[in-house]
């Protein structure tokens, strides 16, 4: 009963109580009062004689001597002795469990005696961090913050308040940056303070402050590398209304984590949005050395805007961590339940409706001390409603000997993602943390379990293309292989859209990227655009990444390839390309003197004339130096085929088969070919007439023969035509 009282009464007070003091050490400049050591008074030199053999007793391990001694030496004048001599008293009782809470009282007592004995803060602070709790690390946060004022470099008091103290105030931080400031004055060269002072200034929303600090650490201590400094520029940035800068700094941050080997924070502010597969890679990729490539592979793979000049989900991950860090932060980080699984697992909700294991939470627990609704904003944005009311079902209860003496109701925080809804508690055993409650009962509840791996990024402006086609071509020096890849799109009239492509490794470095010429397609009146990107790729694997912009807006693609080569030394055939002729006068895409408009989409009106075209590569001369081919065209209806139309490329015939019902419409065509004198490719092209096919699916196959030494190749794509 003396614990929960104290608990309940002791931290605001006394925490004033720092407060004030820190404020009065900061009006005097930090100065301290003289060492009581060096006075010449009498009793002052008795009094601390009886403090220093009562610490010679406590060395030996001589407890009752030493506790002699230390009361001795509270009958002494001097406020600084008697403080000098509590502290002495506190550090008899701390040793002992069961006694913590005395030594607590003893060092606050040697405080209020002497407002400047740094000893007693340390020792008071170190006290309260072994009783722990909640109340514990507040007041061990109060405790530190007012010795950092006196003197910052005092043991290791500034250290473990920065790294073990989670739930640092706002007021604790300008205490802190204040007195941080007056030691680097005097110390410039005290490379990793200035780094410090620098986020404080962050923390506290001073972005113009911190970057200024950062200007004097790097002024001061140019030789210091950590990856911290330009990750902390980057986000300055951001803040400040420029994500161009902000690119800029966090590729800096990859590089100089690269160079030393520290990922860590650029690790803690990414993981909230990791799949458990991101973990593992991210493990292995740090272990081998590679962590930069890995997050920038990460960063461009979740992009759906991949030429972006700034990637809008990397900046809007931050802007969203950024939003969490001020608002959904962990009001108590030291609790028990954040901190050890089978406790949360034991004292945490679980359901019958669905699986939920809460302890998930404590597993992704980082550095930012996020709650559970701070990660949820990082995963899914902003939420369509935010809630909050105190419902009569949910209730706190106090018990005294087995009986319930007091019940208040528990507040209840509601989020709303389209349908789904997010029931958040502030139940009593999180401290004061909202925590997420699976209601058995609740329709339309949101499955956390699914959110955690989740990540929802979908600017308005930005759209996803729904159809477009890839179509394989040998380039045109034989080295490599050509690919054209088709993209319709209608807009409002008046608007010109841009379009360009780009080609990646298996790990999104970019390798090349151009400007894509774009058409308007006849007689939509210019409210359909057909974009034309073509990249060179050699043969093997690879990603490329598409985009049309207009007005503000984006449609983008993107894939991944598995290219095959040309055989040099026989007969090839190039992608099978669908489209239709383009009206006289007007701009078209023209491959080899051909003029045609390629349909991305692969689907055609009934009675449309489909225009084929595709290339022959290797074709050999005869005897009379002709080149000549045969060639056989055959259009069959197929069901039950599966697959997109429009995204299959390559060599088809092999993968294609027909579907247990058929029909007898189809097309049959035999051509006789003779192509013109030399080498090089040879572009084919004829018209297939689509009013004798009935709706459906069909299947084209185009198989060739070289006449000169017989070799055969085939190529095959699917179209559909509809009513």
């Amino acid at each position: 009963m003396i614990l929960r009282a104290r608990c309940l009464t002791c931290p605001g007070i006394f925490l004033a109580v720092f407060l004030v003091l820190s404020s009065a050490v900061m009006a005097r400049g930090g100065e301290t009062r003289p060492d009581i050591f060096t006075s010449g008074n009498a009793g002052r030199l008795e009094g601390a004689d009886l403090v220093e053999k009562g610490y010679s007793h406590l060395r030996r391990g001589e407890e009752k001597k030493a506790r002699m001694m230390f009361k001795k030496a509270l009958k002494a004048s001097p406020p600084e002795i008697r403080a000098r001599a509590y502290v002495g008293l506190g550090d008899i009782q701390k040793e002992n469990p069961k006694k913590i809470y005395q030594a607590i009282k003893d060092y606050r007592q040697a405080i209020r005696l002497d407002q400047s004995c740094k000893e007693a803060y340390y020792a008071l602070a170190r006290a309260e961090m072994t009783y722990g709790q909640a109340v514990g690390y507040r007041e061990a946060a109060g405790a530190f913050a007012a010795l950092i004022c006196l003197q910052p470099d005092y043991r290791d008091a500034y250290r473990v308040w920065r790294d073990s103290i989670l739930d640092k105030t706002g007021q604790e931080n300008e205490m802190v940056a204040g007195a941080l400031r007056r030691y680097l004055t005097e110390h410039p060269d005290s490379a990793a303070w200035w780094l410090d002072l620098a986020r404080y200034y962050y923390d506290l929303g001073q972005a113009d402050s911190a970057l200024i600090t950062i200007d004097r650490l790097m002024g001061a201590n140019p030789e210091f590398k950590s990856p911290e400094v330009p990750l902390l520029s980057a986000r300055c940035h951001l803040d400040l209304g420029d994500p161009a800068r902000f690119r800029q700094e966090y590729e800096r941050a990859l590089e100089a984590a690269s160079l030393t080997g520290d990922y860590r924070l650029l690790l803690s502010e990414a993981e909230t949005i990791f799949q458990e597969k991101d973990r593992e890679r991210w493990r292995a990729a740090v272990a081998a050395g590679t962590g930069d490539s890995f997050s920038r592979c990460f960063w461009t793979s979740i992009n759906p805007d991949k030429l972006a000049a700034v990637n809008p989900w990397l900046v809007e991950h931050y802007q969203r961590l950024r939003c969490a860090e001020l608002n959904y932060r962990l009001k108590n980080p030291h609790a028990p339940i954040h901190n050890d699984e089978n406790l949360n697992r034991l004292l945490s909700y679980q359901t019958t409706s669905y699986y939920f294991a809460s302890e998930i939470f404590v597993r992704r627990k980082s550095p930012l001390r996020l709650d559970q609704r701070g990660m949820l904003y990082v995963r899914l944005g902003e939420p369509d409603e935010i809630r909050n009311f105190i419902p009569d079902v949910f209730y706190t209860y106090v018990r005294q000997s087995g009986r319930v003496i007091s019940r208040s109701p528990v507040p209840v925080e509601v989020w709303r993602y389209g349908k789904a809804h997010f029931i958040f508690e502030k139940a009593g055993m999180t401290g004061g943390d909202f925590i997420f409650r699976p209601l058995d009962t609740g329709r339309g509840l949101g499955d956390m379990m699914k959110a955690m791996e989740s990540q929802v990024f979908q600017p308005d402006s930005s759209h996803d293309i729904e159809e477009y086609y890839v179509a394989q071509f040998m380039a045109d020096d034989n080295q490599g292989l050509n690919l054209e890849i088709y993209q319709e799109q209608a807009l409002p009239p008046g608007i010109t859209p841009a379009a360009a492509a780009a080609r990646y490794d298996t790990l999104w470095n970019e390798i090349q990227r151009s400007d894509s010429p774009v058409y308007p397609l006849p007689g939509a009146g210019e409210k359909h655009w057909l974009a034309v990107h073509s990249l060179k790729s050699p043969p093997g694997k690879s990603r490329y990444a598409l985009r049309l912009k207009a007005g503000g807006e984006t449609w983008n693609g993107s894939g991944e390839l598995d290219l095959e080569a040309f055989n040099p030394g026989s007969l090839e055939l190039s992608s099978i390309v669908l489209g239709e002729d383009p009206p006289e006068g007007t701009r078209s895409h023209e491959r080899r003197g051909v003029r045609f408009i390629p349909r991305p989409s692969l689907a055609f009106s009934r009675s449309e004339r489909i225009r084929v075209y595709l290339e022959y590569y290797n074709l050999h001369p005869g005897r009379d130096r002709q080149r000549s081919y045969k060639e056989w065209v055959d259009v069959i209806r197929c069901e039950g085929e599966s697959g997109p139309a429009g995204r299959i490329a390559g060599k088809l015939a092999g993968l294609l088969t027909f579907g247990a019902k058929k029909e007898n419409t189809s097309i049959t065509h035999t051509f006789d070919r003779e192509a013109a004198p030399g080498q090089g490719p040879v572009a084919e092209t004829f018209i297939l007439d689509s009013s004798v096919l009935e709706p459906g699916r069909y299947r084209l196959l185009i198989e060739s023969r070289d006449n000169a030494n017989g070799f055969w190749d085939s190529e095959a794509v699917l179209f559909e035509i509809k009513d």
